[in-house]
């Protein structure tokens, strides 16, 4: 159900203000400038681009024209053309397609007369289109989103023949990494290598806050826990946004008259946990493929170090630098005094700040994604244990594997004496390596079973022990084995799904 509450919720854009200043000063300059925004996933880079193209936004909208320079307070004076490189025609020929979204937008807009140049290459079909518009006195903006999906397939003949583009159009471009890292060469092209870097992380404070206090305005009885559900989001706009939907979930379970308020937090923070899931896991895949340059024990490490608490500056080696501005420009962690994640009884964070004394400090943005990056350690810690997988010397060498129990050391109910299901067998060292202590896990209690229809619900009673929780748990770990399976070699088996009865586990034939 969408209320309007919620309606409002989706459409609002909420902080970034010095950004959205800088970059609208910029590409309406006199010589226009680029940008060239960088963030992770979910933080929000596409919002923005959206808001800049939004008739009631910074750039068009009228309630925004005294903060333009003077000549672009008329609107009409301003064309914005949104690109999303996502898109498959986008990504089938950028090029064509780009030329295609700015000479329609010039028709829509009644800009120029129609005209013709098919005789010519796309990037000099754009040239000719922004030339006649800068010649009629319009600024173009061309706003690229995603554009790291194309950026290294454009071909560098069309990269040297759009070298006079930012002079003819305002540029932005949004991407994952930076350009330098996606391609080396192509950013270091005069088309791209004057661009401005605007890195997009986590929202600034005031402005969660104020985001939270539109949500008290529909429910006045969080304004009594704020500053625990500010605590909770971690300023992240995803984990904020996604608490307007949460407030009114809840609102809606409640009896008569009665508001979301204190009592309710430890439902708000499970639901929270759960809504940020695919949030965290996307941050945790990437911290273990971090880019080339960075090694990735240091960095599993230093997200222990910090999984483990606020980590003071002083106490990071010279050698950590990186690793720590890698781990920043993903919007995962904090810079400044430490604040209190403790919990009480009910599992309900503090949200309190120690500011007076305390040292200036590096944390994870909020407790929620702490207690998931603790979680998917001990997983991670657990698989490479003695026990499970080939023990590593102190040194880094390998030593031998330790024998997996085999699959008749099972007890009655398929569990083994320590009441775990049974460790898996058959499966080389490298490819357990790939299993998380679950998934490993739940491969032995399928090997034990094998040709068995299992349901979910009999997975998460006597797998993950939690009866009460999401199928979707067991879907995506079925997913994530079923990778490692493909890649088994000698192949073990496969899962199969029985639509509307459950799974089945089927061996590999013998040899």
């Amino acid at each position: 159900m969408v209320t309007p509450a919620s309606k409002a919720n989706e459409e609002r854009f909420n902080g970034r203000a010095r950004i959205v200043r800088d970059i609208v000063m910029g590409v309406l300059a006199e010589a226009p400038a680029s940008f060239s925004l960088v963030g992770s996933k979910m933080v929000g880079k596409s919002r923005l681009l959206h808001f800049l193209a939004s008739d009631e936004g910074p750039l068009l909208g009228d309630d925004f024209a005294d903060a333009r320079p003077t000549p672009f307070r008329d609107a009409g004076r301003t064309l914005v053309v949104r690109i999303d490189a996502n898109l498959p025609d986008a990504q089938a020929d950028f090029m064509a397609y780009l030329v295609a979204q700015v000479a329609a937008a010039i028709q829509r807009e009644h800009l120029l007369p129609q005209s013709s140049a098919a005789d010519s290459t796309h990037p000099m079909q754009l040239m000719a289109l922004l030339q006649r518009l800068n010649q009629k006195g319009y600024r173009p903006v061309l706003l690229l989103d995603s554009f790291d999906r194309v950026f290294a397939t454009l071909p560098m003949d069309t990269v040297n023949e759009l070298r006079p583009l930012t002079r003819l159009a305002a540029v932005v471009v949004a991407t994952e990494q930076p350009l330098i890292d996606l391609d080396p060469d192509r950013s270091a092209s005069p088309l791209f290598n004057m661009m401005t870097p605007i890195f997009i992380g986590l929202l600034e404070p005031d402005a969660a806050r104020n985001w939270m206090e539109l949500y008290a305005h529909e429910h006045p009885g969080i304004r009594r826990c704020l500053d625990e559900l500010l605590l909770l989001t971690g300023t992240h706009p995803y984990l904020l946004r996604r608490m307007g939907d949460i407030l009114e979930e809840v609102s809606r379970m409640l009896p008569g008259d009665e508001q979301v308020g204190p009592a309710h937090l430890p439902l708000l923070r499970l639901r929270l946990a759960e809504h940020g899931r695919s949030l965290f896991e996307m941050h945790w895949r990437r911290l273990l493929a971090p880019p080339a340059p960075l090694n990735k024990p240091a960095v599993l490490a230093l997200v222990q170090r910090l999984a483990e608490g606020p980590l003071p500056l002083s106490a990071l080696g010279s050698d950590e630098s990186n690793i720590v501005n890698w781990i920043f420009n993903q919007a995962l962690i904090t810079f400044g005094a430490a604040r209190s994640s403790s919990s009480d009884a009910t599992g309900n964070a503090s949200g309190k700040e120690t500011h007076a004394g305390a040292a200036i400090c590096y944390e994870f943005f909020s407790p929620l994604l702490t207690e998931f990056l603790r979680e998917r350690l001990n997983e991670l810690e657990s698989a490479a244990s003695p026990t499970v997988a080939p023990a590593r010397a102190a040194n880094g060498g390998n030593a031998q594997a330790a024998p997996l129990p085999a699959a008749g050391a099972a007890g009655k109910n398929g569990r083994t004496q320590a009441g775990k299901p049974p460790a898996p067998v058959g499966l080389a060292p490298e490819f357990v390596d790939k299993l998380t202590k679950t998934e490993h896990q739940l491969l032995g209690y399928f090997q034990s079973r094998s040709n068995q229809i299992i349901t979910p619900e009999q997975l998460l009673r006597d797998v993950w022990r939690r009866p009460d929780a999401t199928v979707r748990r067991v879907q995506e770990a079925i997913r994530r084995l079923r990778v490692v399976l493909d890649e088994a070699n000698p192949p073990i088996g496969t899962i199969e799904n029985d639509r509307g009865r459950g799974y089945r586990f089927v061996p590999a034939p013998r040899n």
